[in-house]
């Protein structure tokens, strides 16, 4: 299945015969039949970050089996769903698939939905920025300084691997980071100057980001007070005006 050929059966389960009693598979609708703005599921079909960081293959199944689970769960949403494809990455096309995950995440923001990207390998996550990034920068500043973006990352890794070495399932943080420091303007940021030292020093953690702009929290690697950063981040993502977040099945993994 491709972002251009949706195919809709792993949307199948079980019907009840009473009243109010839709499940997901009822209920959810191809992307070429919206009529209306809603959530669109997108898959992110790929191995090769994972692949290239040594680990285990298999993630490029993750968007249908996410599918199969969905289907027979209970609908209580009010606004439609609506299923988008996937992008599937051939072979070790990594970048290339990740810039087809974020144009098509760009045009799904474009029109007002709200987009959720199934999996794949965690490399999911840079062109899920790269998405939102195309969109803002499309949009434009409604202000005098760019969109703020909290991003929340629940994983058992940081996912900061050096990027010059591969681009990975390791990296995507990383990617994201030095991405934003493109903008010359802001990597000239005392703020940002500071954010590159301690993540060369192999101390930082992305906590946000600005939209091409730079890194705005940071933190180091200490799982004695990663619980208070952690709960302090939560706090603050109330000011940013863009959120995006990844989870990872395996978070509790030691």
């Amino acid at each position: 299945m491709t972002a251009e050929t949706i195919d809709m059966s792993a949307w199948t389960g079980r019907i009840d015969p009473e009243s109010n009693s839709e499940r997901w598979h009822q209920c959810i609708r191809p992307l070429d039949q919206a009529g209306s703005k809603g959530v669109a599921l997108l898959g992110f079909a790929s191995d090769a970050g994972v692949k290239r960081n040594q680990g285990r293959p298999g993630a490029t199944q993750g968007p249908q089996a996410i599918r199969r689970a969905l289907a027979p769960l209970a609908w209580h949403r009010q606004a439609p769903a609506f299923d988008a494809g996937d992008v599937v990455c051939r072979g070790d096309a990594l970048e290339e698939a990740q810039q087809r995950l974020g144009e098509r995440l760009a045009e799904l923001l474009d029109a007002g939905h709200f987009p959720v990207a199934l999996g794949g390998g965690h490399e999911i996550a840079f062109g899920s920025w790269q998405g939102l990034a195309r969109h803002l920068e499309a949009q434009g500043s409604k202000h005098d300084r760019p969109p703020q973006i909290g991003i929340v990352n629940l994983d058992a890794h940081f996912d900061l691997r050096d990027p010059s070495h591969a681009h990975s399932s390791g990296t995507p943080f990383a990617q994201m980071y030095y991405d934003a420091l493109a903008d010359e303007a802001i990597a000239a940021r005392p703020e940002s100057r500071v954010a590159l030292k301690r993540y060369r020093a192999g101390r930082v953690v992305v906590g946000g980001l600005l939209a091409r702009s730079g890194l705005i929290t940071t933190g180091q690697q200490d799982p004695a007070r990663g619980l208070g950063r952690t709960q302090r981040g939560a706090r603050s993502l109330a000011k940013f005006e863009q959120q995006f977040s990844r989870f990872e099945r395996g978070i509790a993994a030691p």
